[in-house]
């Protein structure tokens, strides 16, 4: 018999009556179960990343922001996770322009998009400035960190963990 890996010689014989008889044979290598050991431990390695990622995914928002200036402008709500700040409207009134507050005073726009009845901006900062018309709303992040928080979960769709599937 000739496999993909392997060559076998095998006798087959009847078996009489009352005899026992062989109906099943496996083989067991040592190199096979070196890679089923090694996909075992991959599986393992990857369940413990997942739990790691949605563990960080459970941390808390922060939502300790400050607003001074034309409240007309003034989201629903505010809030960011480390990562990406959010300000979310519930009325169907023009969005502002926002602006972060760069550190000598000067303004510049964000990046952002929107998501349903939420602003995303893509990033965190100290102050932002809503801009609309004549109108201004100064907004100060009382709880905003510099360094931000890494994104362990590889996305920025909350409960969802990115996973790499490696070919075989």
């Amino acid at each position: 018999m000739v496999t993909d890996r392997r060559r076998y010689a095998v006798e087959l014989v009847t078996a009489d009556r009352g005899e026992a008889a062989v109906w099943s044979l496996n083989f067991t290598y040592p190199d096979t179960r070196s890679r089923e050991a090694q996909a075992a431990a991959k599986k393992q390695l990857l369940a413990a990343d997942r739990a790691r990622s949605s563990a960080a995914t459970s941390l808390h928002a922060n939502e300790n922001y400050d607003m001074q200036g034309d409240t007309v402008l003034a989201p629903t709500s505010m809030w960011d996770d480390g990562r990406f700040t959010y300000f979310r409207y519930a009325t169907t009134r023009d969005l502002p322009d926002i602006n972060r507050v760069l550190p000598d005073g000067s303004e510049a726009l964000v990046n952002s998009h929107v998501d349903g009845d939420t602003v995303v901006v893509h990033e965190t900062a100290a102050r932002f400035m809503l801009r609309l018309g004549k109108s201004v709303l100064g907004v100060r992040n009382n709880g905003y960190t510099p360094d931000g928080q890494f994104n362990t979960t590889r996305t920025t769709v909350p409960g969802t963990v990115r996973t790499t599937k490696e070919h075989e």
